[in-house]
């Protein structure tokens, strides 16, 4: 079975369709060119170009992506481990109680390790200086809110 041939969109001339491109896939333009034009060759470096560029977007968006999850997953830690703290103190309520609240409300199992590990190095209560000081920027806080 002779080879399919096909007309060069660049030059016009009969080519098999083994040595040539299709513009498609590179430009989006319909047809093929051969393999050995000049222009096909900065064609796909334009589009290897762009590929690349995108690539380095996407990873870019991802990057900041990660970036604002752990942000968040660290505030929330923050948050938990300040709750658990106070409750501990001023409630007497044990730790344990906290992280089958989160574990049940689906934190994941490592943000709840990472929070334990907060609790016992910081302690489960707060000493009397923490809790002074918590008072006061919670007073101070409450005089900054505006009247109704």
């Amino acid at each position: 079975m002779p080879p399919q041939m096909v007309t060069c969109e660049i030059c016009g001339e009969q080519v098999s369709k083994r040595k040539s491109l299709s513009l498609q896939e590179i430009n989006g333009q319909t047809g093929r060119a051969c393999r050995h034009h000049p222009e096909l060759e900065q064609m796909i470096a334009e589009k290897k170009d762009k590929e690349m560029a995108e690539k380095a977007r996407l990873q870019v968006k991802r990057d900041e992506k990660r970036k604002e999850q752990q942000a968040a997953e660290n505030l929330f830690i923050m948050f938990a481990v300040s709750e658990i703290r106070v409750m501990g103190t001023l409630l007497n309520i044990p730790p344990e109680h906290f992280y089958v609240g989160h574990l049940l409300n689906g934190t994941p199992k490592h943000v709840i390790d990472k929070i334990k590990a907060e609790v016992q190095k910081q302690g489960a209560t707060m000493n009397q200086t923490e809790l002074i000081h918590s008072s006061i920027m919670a007073l101070e806080l409450l005089n900054q809110r505006p009247a109704l």
